[in-house]
């Protein structure tokens, strides 16, 4: 009998496992630097904090309400650790309906509290990597989460990925569709990690 199943789940999953792609080329090696868009320099003096490596694909995501997530452990933040978030970079393959920049402490399946958030629409640039300078630094504590929320209206490309493999804290995905957060490998199969990273101004 189906009905001891979750039946949003299945709904999410009839949404998204059509769309499974690979940000993986099939069995082939990367092509030549061309094809590996790095993350511009955060700058000297400053840290990238981050998953990710670099660019290579974006899911292709249905219309609906979504939000792409890097977590960062105590272990992750060390090297930054009494240090400030000052920025945030990531990669749009196409811009959505409307997107937001969340920034949140607390939490290891979810995050718990919002400490900053900012519409990144009016600076957001296609194809491109972009860079959030944030008005108010955040201390650094573990564990935070770096979210990208966002609204789509057609069925495109829109926050970008690298090949993978994935991090275990570098590929979250919250759908309103279930209202859950899971790992896109958890729902897809598909091992990738957000192009989600935080920039920090140590001690």
């Amino acid at each position: 009998m189906v009905k001891s199943l979750d039946m949003k789940k299945i709904l999410v999953l009839l949404l998204i496992f059509p769309l499974i792609f690979s940000c993986k080329k099939e069995e082939e090696e990367p092509e030549p630097d061309v094809a590996m868009n790095y993350a511009p320099s955060v700058g000297a003096g400053k840290i990238a904090l981050h998953h990710d490596d670099y660019n290579t694909d974006a899911p292709i995501m249905e219309p609906g309400t979504y939000e792409m997530a890097a977590r960062f452990s105590a272990t992750d933040i060390t090297s930054a650790s009494n240090g400030e978030l000052v920025a945030i970079q990531y990669y749009t393959e196409l811009k959505p309906h409307q997107a937001e920049l969340r920034i949140y402490t607390g939490g290891f399946n979810a995050p718990e509290s919002v400490v900053y958030t900012a519409d990144l629409i009016p600076d957001m640039n296609t194809n491109s990597w972009n860079t959030h300078e944030m008005l108010d630094s955040i201390p650094m504590e573990a564990p935070i989460w770096i979210g990208i929320w966002f609204q789509v209206l057609g069925e495109a490309k829109y926050i970008g990925c690298d090949p993978g493999p994935a991090n275990e804290n570098g590929d979250w995905m919250f759908s309103e569709a279930d209202g859950d957060w899971e790992r896109f490998e958890t729902r897809t199969g598909t091992s990738i990690n957000w192009n989600i990273r935080g920039v920090i101004l140590p001690e």
